[in-house]
């Protein structure tokens, strides 16, 4: 059984590619409708806008002041 998946964003802003692991389970409850913090209420905010948006955490941090 596959418990965890690599995901790789493109950043749109620095055309970068990242990835990270994210639980397989908390995958198939975010395509099935769940927000992305009850599917992955392990990752970091950052992780999560990276889901969401593609945008690298680099790239977050410059756009958010963070």
């Amino acid at each position: 059984m596959v418990t965890e998946l690599i995901w790789e964003a493109k950043c749109p802003f620095c055309k970068k590619r990242q990835t990270i692991r994210i639980p397989a389970q908390g995958y198939e409850k975010w395509i099935s409708g769940e927000s992305v913090q009850n599917a992955f209420p392990t990752l970091d905010s950052m992780d999560r806008e990276l889901l969401i948006s593609g945008i690298c955490l680099c790239c977050q941090r410059k756009i958010f002041d963070i």
